[in-house]
């Protein structure tokens, strides 16, 4: 972590910024290859993950209640009964 904040530190003030963008999305697709792998006991490869039209979103954001999810949600410090 000290590493990084002089690395940090540097850039900013030598004004070469520090662009890891390739490498979080690389990692972000790995730990999705991973996940659906699990979720499946398939191998997949970084192409299939690459032309994966899988979605994992909804069709449209708005504020309301969210399908499939209780209303009666536990929050601490409230009592919540089972």
């Amino acid at each position: 972590m000290v590493q990084e904040h002089i690395r940090l530190v540097n850039a900013i003030r030598t004004g070469n910024p520090i662009n890891e963008a390739d490498k979080l999305a690389y990692s972000t697709l790995i730990a999705i290859m991973g996940r659906e792998s699990a979720y499946t006991g398939k191998f997949i490869t970084w192409d299939e993950a690459m032309a994966s039209t899988q979605k994992l979103s909804l069709d449209h954001y708005e504020f309301g209640p969210i399908p499939g999810f209780s209303e009666d949600i536990p929050l601490a410090g409230k009592p919540h009964e089972i």
